[in-house]
């Protein structure tokens, strides 16, 4: 059986970010979030340090100074349980 702790790790959610945080902005590519067991958040591994949400949008600034502006529907996905682990007997 998994520890617990191990139980509440996010899954890692790809969306796409947008160059600015404004309705018919242009897709800019895709960048993968997760968060942790602490409620922590990471962009493509780096530590997020603020949120922002703007309109329809997030703006997620990262610890090494990145911005990235994705939609808010797209980033709450990362806030469900990761689906459950398969128990082999």
């Amino acid at each position: 059986m998994m520890p617990e702790s191990e139980s509440l790790v996010m899954s890692d959610v790809q969306v796409t970010t947008y160059s600015t945080p404004r309705w018919g902005s242009r897709a800019i590519g895709t960048t993968l979030i997760r968060k942790d067991t602490q409620a922590r958040y990471y962009v493509d591994n780096v530590h997020v340090v603020n949120q922002e949400v703007v309109d329809l949008f997030t703006i997620l600034s990262c610890v090494d100074g990145t911005t990235y502006n994705v939609l808010t529907a797209f980033f709450q996905r990362v806030e469900r349980p990761a689906p459950p682990a398969e128990v082999v007997p």
